[in-house]
């Protein structure tokens, strides 16, 4: 701290103020940087209170509840594609609240920690500091909904700054890596291309590096075993050259003000704007790209987003909440780029190209946090209150579509029958017993087999789609409006 103090004593900027001046302005930046924060923690908690949880947020939560062991954890996990840790977090959670609104609070807590980490530790500039932590990509996508996204944007910072710290591999920074590839595919592409952007300096490899590398080679190991099936090598191969759709979607999302606005981005309406806007700022990246004067930021940029862009073309083309994670390259690329030993040349490119990227982002963020306060972002939690409330959750529910419905059971805390499985369950096992979805005959006849089975307990049809009531069933109550569209819910009951 006190090397600190003297570095900053001796800037140039501050040369000819006294040291009480000096002093009262650490003092004043530092409560600035407290006060941000607290803004930050204090609109995320408010945040969750009104935000609903969708059917991706609550699966993990399903999975975590419905799991009594690790081992039957990581089972569970088989067909989900996603690494354990965050499952982990939830399953720890689980011992002290089967609320999920657990989950909600420490998610905040954990997007708040990487706000914090930009705000005290990064070397950005103010300004720079405030677009980023409002971002949509920060503020909104990886704070409000509860994923595992948003730890793998807090191990990602975490590791920047350790190896922008060291200009090298260490031993925490392999341990942010590891710890960053067992929260998605995704953070697996960000450690693995840090670790590789810096491996590509070293010129020669002790004992103690390799041991360093070694540590992130586990992570990206495990990675890859908990995700991968033997069916997903031959399978599930896509052929996406749509990439000017994705590389906006992450870096310039414009939110329209709609109410189906996730996921949408307002500038797709206009196909030449996008295309020339598109473009241009990739022309404008890469022109930065070669004025940057730090290696190691070049080479996380190429390996970054050259790997991202792939995945998105040939496995799996993904959502803006996959797309943001170009945008945190470009943060990383950022910060690598704030070495000592970095050239200021450039500056005004990097001006324009962040003063952009960060109007659309903060536009995005304001725009998302207005619609999901004026709309619901489910319907599944007022659902779930109706049925609780009219004591229609004693009797059976069937629900289809099965992963739509999934989370109405999950605030309701009790298992849902899917036609899918012809059988009860919470979450959604995605393996070879689930069948394709029935159709509105088959689904009348599988209720008339329930009633037989079951004649104290008549099942309660729930969908997440408006039909003609099936036989003997009038529609009782309908849920609409969401954000997200096929969580819309529609109660059917014996009459």
């Amino acid at each position: 701290m006190g090397t600190d103090l003297r570095k900053n004593f001796l800037d140039p900027t501050l040369k000819g103020i006294s040291l009480f001046r000096k002093i009262k302005l650490k003092i004043s930046t530092r409560l600035l940087l407290i006060l941000t924060f607290s803004i930050y923690l204090v609109f995320s908690l408010i945040r969750i209170s009104y935000h609903e949880m969708w059917r991706d947020e609550l699966q993990a939560w399903m999975i975590a509840s419905a799991s009594h062991s690790v081992f039957e954890l990581f089972h569970n996990l088989h067909f989900e594609n996603h690494p354990g840790l965050w499952h982990l977090i939830l399953f720890g959670l689980q011992k002290f609240s089967s609320n999920p609104l657990i989950m909600q609070f420490t998610h905040v807590i954990i997007a708040s920690t990487s706000a914090l980490v930009i705000l005290f530790f990064s070397p950005f500039k103010f300004p720079e500091k405030l677009a980023i932590i409002f971002s949509y990509a920060l503020f909104f996508e990886y704070n409000v909904i509860a994923r595992s996204y948003s730890l793998g944007v807090l191990f990602f910072f975490l590791a920047t700054l350790e190896l922008h710290k060291r200009q090298k591999m260490s031993l925490w920074g392999a341990v942010s890596i590891f710890l960053l590839s067992q929260t998605s595919i995704y953070g697996g592409i960000l450690g693995g291309s840090l670790a590789l952007s810096f491996l590509c300096r070293e010129k020669h490899l002790n004992r103690q590096n390799r041991r360093f590398y070694f540590i992130v080679l586990i992570g990206i190991g495990l990675l890859f075993l908990q995700i991968i099936r033997k069916d997903q090598l031959t399978t599930g191969w896509t052929l996406n050259l749509n990439m000017i759709d994705a590389w906006l979607n992450g870096i310039f999302p414009v939110t329209p003000i709609v109410r189906n606005f996730w996921n949408q981005n307002w500038l797709f309406q206009f196909h030449l704007v996008k295309l020339l806007l598109g473009y241009g700022l990739a022309v404008i990246v890469i022109f930065w790209i070669t004025r940057i004067s730090t290696r190691e930021a070049k080479s996380f940029f190429v390996f970054s987003t050259s790997t991202l862009f792939l995945f998105f073309t040939f496995k799996f083309y993904g959502f803006t909440r996959h797309h943001e994670h170009l945008f945190l390259t470009l943060i990383g690329t950022l910060w690598l780029s704030r070495s000592p030993q970095a050239t200021p040349e450039g500056l005004r490119t990097q001006t324009v190209l962040f003063s952009s990227i960060f109007a659309a982002q903060l536009w995005s963020s304001a725009a998302a946090t207005y619609l999901d306060l004026q709309y619901p972002f489910s319907m599944a939690k007022e659902t779930a209150a109706y049925l609780a409330k009219n004591n229609v959750s004693d009797s059976l529910i069937a629900g289809t579509i099965d992963y739509a419905v999934s989370p109405v059971g999950a605030y309701l805390n009790q298992p849902i029958y899917y036609f899918t499985t012809s059988s009860q369950g919470t979450f959604i096992n995605w393996g070879p017993k689930r069948k394709g979805h029935p159709s509105e005959m088959k689904i009348g006849e599988r209720l008339e087999t329930l009633k037989k089975e079951s004649p104290s307990h008549l099942p309660v049809l729930l969908t997440n789609q408006k039909f003609k009531a099936p036989n003997g069933y009038a529609l009782i109550q309908e849920f609409t409006g969401s954000i997200v569209e096929d969580e819309n819910f529609y109660i059917y009951r014996p009459e």
